[in-house]
């Protein structure tokens, strides 16, 4: 196989299976919130309210882990989105190590500094904003 159709190849592959993953978790997570009517202590009348006070500031991971162990609906539905979110650092990630194993230098540069950017902003913009 040839390089660039390695690379091509993993990074439909990689999207692909991120993106069905948090679709079937977001709406196994639809269906067992309605099915119950509450997840995680919260209504799905308050879920589905445009103005309600739950978001992700107020849900931490261990709310989440502990909610999938008891088939709670929003911690399904929470871990689809962030599978969502990981998928294209995921495919970033790997790119590095494709350029990496091909010693293509200029590519991997921009791919590492792509990264940096995306690590920034996910871990250090949200403290100083």
């Amino acid at each position: 196989m040839k390089p660039k159709m390695k690379i091509e190849f993993l990074t439909a592959y990689t999207l692909r299976i991120g993106v069905f993953l948090s679709l079937l978790l977001i709406s196994l997570g639809i269906v067992s919130a309605f099915l119950s009517n509450s997840t995680l202590g919260y209504s799905v009348d308050l879920l589905a309210d445009p103005h309600s006070l739950v978001n992700t500031e107020t849900i931490n991971y261990n709310l989440i882990y502990n909610g999938l162990t008891k088939f709670e609906g929003l911690s399904f539905m929470l871990l689809g989105l962030m599978i969502l979110i990981a998928t294209p650092i995921i495919r970033v990630i790997l790119s590095i190590i494709v350029f990496a194993q091909e010693g293509d230098r200029l590519y991997l540069a921009i791919t590492c500094m792509v990264l940096t950017i995306i690590l920034i902003t996910i871990f250090l913009v949200p403290f100083y904003a």
